[in-house]
């Protein structure tokens, strides 16, 4: 006995795109397994059984079946729109038929994101390539992931489906301060129902597109980072407090910010420690917690100065801002507003391991400091840093002292 299982990528379901290999075992198939929309639009090629089908465990206890049940040579087709290694449920099916010994062969096709490349005439070896299909089940989830996406510097192709449709993609991206970017949507491509529309985010944000749609977007111009410690002087400045660089640089050496860390900077000011935090964490999201109106714009305009668009603000005074953020991996408190106590508390409820570093100027908000992370048991270490810089004096220079700043580390040592 010889039962012979093929899984078929079918490119947009038109017969003149699939290889003519893969239509030769569709025609001879004793079995069909497919979307609705496969099963359509192959169906006049089919001469055997035809079974509408889509959740995987459903389809492989139907090719279970099959396996034991016939007793001479038998071929049983399951097809797939796409390419079967392109984001496609034969990656699935091939796990549970291999878990069951069930021997099978995928015959490749026509991924989506071929046929936009080809529309458009482009290359498409450098494209940053994201799913959000089945993979973004809130809002929040689809800002995260069309944010993460955008910070490579790419241009990014996003394969879309349920609430994460261009339309919606558009809007995450008008959201985000970058309506301009040009996109482009590519509705039922390769059939004859095929869209190709061109515009900004903001002009596409919400419009409603046919399913199957795809969607690229441009590249986004992204600051490269550099050692830790911008000058004082890269920022937008204000009457607003800002974390100097030299005593910035120290910040982010206690802090060791990495790729995809989520971080909270609680009294941002004008975000320059939130921006470099930002610009090492492109995976990863930022957000800034500011009271101060002022210092809120501040913050937006620094933002779109640098290109950190997985920097986030957050108008409000903690520790009540904090509510319903991410769990934190590194947090900074560079003012509390009095409410130092509860601030570290709704961090640590938030995440008991997160990295903590605070910065003082007086000695009672230190010594505050100090035993609230003793009474809770954390292990700290302090570092008092005073910068004197050179100022100019008419045709001299002076060397000018600054305020010396205490900064608080915890990493989540338990005290022996």
């Amino acid at each position: 006995m010889k039962i012979r299982i093929y899984l078929i990528g079918c490119g947009s379901g038109l017969n003149t795109y699939v290889t003519e290999g893969a239509m030769q075992i569709i025609r001879t198939a004793d079995l069909v397994i497919g979307s609705s929309r496969l099963i359509e639009e192959m169906g006049s090629e089919v001469h055997g059984r035809m079974l509408t089908m889509i959740r995987t465990d459903e389809i492989a206890e139907e090719i279970e079946s099959f396996n034991n049940r016939e007793s001479r040579d038998k071929t049983a087709a399951v097809l797939f729109s796409g390419d079967t290694g392109f984001f496609s449920g034969a990656t699935a099916l091939s796990i549970r038929l291999g878990k069951k010994n069930i021997p099978f062969e995928i015959i490749p096709g026509i991924s989506s994101m071929q046929m936009l490349a080809t529309r458009l005439k482009e290359d498409y070896h450098d494209w940053n390539i994201v799913s959000l299909h089945g993979r973004t089940e809130s809002e929040e989830e689809l800002r995260n992931a069309v944010i993460r996406a955008v910070m490579t510097g790419k241009k990014t192709f996003f394969l879309t489906g349920g609430r994460a449709d261009p339309g919606s993609v558009c809007r995450v991206l008008d959201y985000l301060g970058l309506g301009r970017l040009k996109v482009i949507v590519g509705e039922k491509l390769f059939s004859v129902s095929e869209r190709v529309t061109e515009g900004s985010a903001g002009q596409l944000s919400g419009r409603r597109f046919e399913s199957p749609a795809v969607i690229i977007t441009d590249s986004v111009d992204i600051m490269p980072y550099r050692s830790q410690g911008f000058l004082d002087d890269d920022f937008i400045r204000g009457d607003v407090p800002m974390t100097k660089q030299l005593v910035r640089a120290m910040v982010m050496s206690e802090l060791a910010v990495s790729d995809g860390d989520i971080v909270w900077d609680v009294g941002a000011g004008t975000g320059s420690v939130s921006i470099e935090c930002a610009l090492i964490s492109r995976n990863g999201l930022v957000y800034a917690i500011e009271k101060n109106r002022a210092a809120v714009d501040l913050i937006r305009r620094n933002r779109e100065k640098f290109a950190c668009y997985n920097l986030l603000t957050v108008a409000g005074e903690a520790p009540e801002a904090l509510s319903g953020l991410p769990r934190p991996d590194k947090v900074f408190i560079g003012g509390s507003g009095g409410n130092l106590e509860a601030v570290i508390g709704s961090v640590y409820s938030a995440n008991p391991d997160a990295g903590l570093v605070i910065t003082a100027i007086t000695i009672e908000t230190y010594d505050l400091a100090r035993k609230i992370l003793e009474a809770q048991g954390r292990d700290y270490s302090v570092s008092q840093i005073s910068v004197t810089q050179s100022d100019r004096l008419g045709s001299y220079h002076i060397m000018k002292a600054a305020n010396p700043i205490m900064i608080i580390s915890s990493r989540n040592r338990e005290i022996r």
